[in-house]
């Protein structure tokens, strides 16, 4: 989850209940041009090195590589090349592409319409952006690395470091600082215009 701090300046002769109305609104706006503008670029696959996303396994590796084994041949041990079993690769066969965050398709279409990103006011000038419906291994994931172990075809165990899960949540947020710049300069057009419209006079009318 990402956190930013937008300070705005209260123009002389504001009321501070209209500013904070004005402002909870930028904020808001600013949430939903960040989503609308920056969130399906997350799922491409300059993100990873934009937004620092944690290499994925196989990553870089080659398509194939060795793997010891025992020919059923003979018995004896040997040496062949195997398909790369690594998610990266795997990723790759099955669905023909490396991109990031994801795997069919479905959690990107998910996280980039506005219908299921919730913008929630919490109090005046408190605002809070939440994703809905994604599924809930996007917020599961192993903070180390793990050692496991594995059996081989012929029976012998066989010991592997597995890389710890990407924390997908936290790389689905992160935000630039140009980005930050530019939805700041979203929310000072979004303050005018609301402080524009809360301090206009009313006008009342009646029927002859």
């Amino acid at each position: 989850m990402a956190k930013i701090y937008a300070k705005f300046s209260r123009p002389p002769g504001t009321r501070a209940a209209t500013f904070k109305v004005a402002v909870t609104e930028a904020l808001r706006a600013m949430l939903v041009h960040w989503h609308e503008t920056y969130v399906p670029g997350h799922f491409e696959t300059s993100a990873n090195a934009k937004y620092g996303y944690q290499p994925r396994q196989g990553d870089n590796e080659p398509p194939r590589i060795p793997r010891a084994g025992v020919d059923p041949r003979t018995g004896r041990a040997d040496i062949r090349m195997i398909d790369n079993p690594h998610y990266s690769w795997i990723k790759r066969r099955k669905k023909g592409h490396n991109k990031p965050l994801v795997w069919s398709g479905e959690s990107k279409a998910i996280a980039t319409d506005l219908m299921h990103f919730d913008v929630q006011t919490l109090s005046a000038g408190r605002v809070r952006g939440r994703f809905t419906g994604l599924p809930s291994y996007w917020y599961k994931y192993w903070k180390r690395d793990a050692i496991v172990k594995r059996r081989r075809a012929d029976g012998s165990i066989e010991v592997v470091s597995v890389q710890a899960q990407p924390n997908k949540a936290a790389e689905l947020t992160r935000i630039t600082n140009a980005e930050l710049q530019d939805m700041m300069a979203h929310g000072r057009v979004r303050l005018v215009s609301a402080l524009q419209r809360l301090s206009a006079p009313m006008v009342a009318s009646s029927a002859a």
